[in-house]
């Protein structure tokens, strides 16, 4: 088994790992854990992830990265006879290919963060209901983010499930909880 086989190994399984994870969602933050109707409320809000850090230093996709890149650079420099050693360059194209994957994901993490709403955002706030609610059903509300000003849809449901609410009725927003407002 000579270098060049094993530099082309360090970039071509862990892009097939790499691959694996996205397609099934392997190593991604959260995940639906169910299908039950649990509330559980805590402190951090979906709109508050950059606050809350972004990648790791050390993920696995980010760990990967560095070996592709490692991989890459030192089969090229050991093939192309690189005045640098293929050791040398395969860290130096490591750290490089590392430092743009992080960079990447810091910009995915915010603009994720950007694009999501914090719950507390729209708590107390008046909505207008979109989508009629019947007796124990849910139905759509709509409201304004005050941090953004934009506005947000919401699927609802009354606090009280024996109240009916008619499209075009303003409401208040009592809770949010993954997406479902409670209204009164």
């Amino acid at each position: 088994m000579g270098i060049e086989w094993i530099y082309g190994m360090m970039v071509v399984l862990p892009a097939l790992l790499l691959v694996v994870m996205v397609i099934f969602g392997i190593g991604d933050d959260g995940g639906d854990l169910g299908g039950g109707d649990i509330e559980v409320e805590g402190g951090m809000e979906a709109g508050d992830i950059s606050e809350a850090g972004g990648p790791g230093f050390l993920g696995i996709k980010l760990i990967f990265s560095f070996i592709i890149g490692f991989g890459l650079a030192g089969f090229l420099a050991y093939r192309l006879h690189w005045p640098i050693p293929h050791i040398l360059s395969g860290l130096i194209g490591g750290v490089i290919v590392y430092a743009i994957v992080y960079q990447l994901l810091k910009l995915l993490y915010k603009q994720q963060a950007n694009t999501l709403t914090s719950s507390t955002s729209v708590v107390g706030k008046k909505a207008l209901v979109t989508s009629a609610l019947l007796k124990g059903g849910t139905g759509e509300v709509k409201s304004e983010d005050p941090r953004t000003g934009s506005t947000v849809y919401l699927r609802a449901r009354a606090v009280d499930p024996e109240r009916e609410f008619r499209a075009g009725e303003e409401v208040t927003i009592t809770t949010v909880f993954s997406g479902l407002a409670k209204i009164e």
